[in-house]
């Protein structure tokens, strides 16, 4: 939780001894966080508050209690005052974009992807949503979004972070293109990335054997052991 407890400019404060526990699972008689979160910020929406904060916050409300609708709504009334932080509207456009893609609409969440990069473009998070909706759509461009994901994350970010949509996310994605397009050996290869970062991910050392089968390639490592096809190299 990034959000702590103040007190007026000049009051005194007095050490009780208390301690404040975040628990995200409540007890039985305790309404889910969403439902809180989502009560509090709409009431104050609805009493006129609607700066950026409220708004953002709204919106991500909206989007985990799974009212999507809703929520593109409240993002789009974000992202139309322009008084928002850099950060957080890089992340509107991204909530948005996959908000919309969770709907079924690819197409619209290309577009507002797009409009994310175009303010900072840093954000593979926002490169990985154009790789998942151009890859359910079928297109050539999943292979260029997702090796354009493949870079150095932000240093300068204060914001939540997707580590894995810098590193094993696009390969697995360029893994999945390239079978599809019957390309086994840049399949193959792909795979073998993922291995490089997780080295253990079960499914992924099945893929090599299934990938080295289809390329017509050995699968090159110690007896009974399964590694990484070595020779499509």
């Amino acid at each position: 939780c990034h959000e702590y407890p103040s007190a007026p400019l000049g009051g005194t404060i007095a050490s009780a001894g208390l301690k404040i526990l975040h628990k995200y699972d409540p007890a039985a008689n305790q309404e889910l966080s969403v439902n809180r979160n989502l009560r509090i910020l709409k009431r104050a929406y609805d009493n006129g508050r609607k700066d950026s904060r409220t708004l953002f916050y709204l919106a991500n409300s909206y989007r985990d209690a799974g009212l999507f609708t809703e929520a593109i709504s409240t993002y789009s009334e974000y992202l139309d005052n322009p008084n928002g932080w850099h950060e957080e509207r890089v992340f509107a456009h991204l909530y948005k974009a996959r908000t919309l893609r969770f709907m079924g609409n690819n197409k619209e969440a290309i577009s507002a992807a797009y409009m994310g990069l175009a303010e900072d473009d840093r954000y593979s998070e926002l490169w990985m949503e154009l790789t998942y909706a151009y890859s359910a759509i079928g297109s050539e461009k999943t292979e260029i979004t997702a090796k354009a994901a493949l870079q150095p994350m932000p240093a300068d970010s204060r914001l939540f972070l997707e580590p894995n949509k810098y590193t094993d996310q696009p390969w697995r994605q360029l893994s999945i293109w390239y079978e599809h397009i019957k390309d086994y050996k840049a399949a193959l290869n792909a795979t073998e990335e993922v291995l490089k970062i997780v080295p253990d991910d079960s499914d992924m050392l099945e893929r090599v054997k299934a990938l080295s089968a289809l390329a017509g390639m050995p699968v090159i490592g110690p007896p009974g052991a399964v590694g990484p096809a070595s020779a499509c190299k």
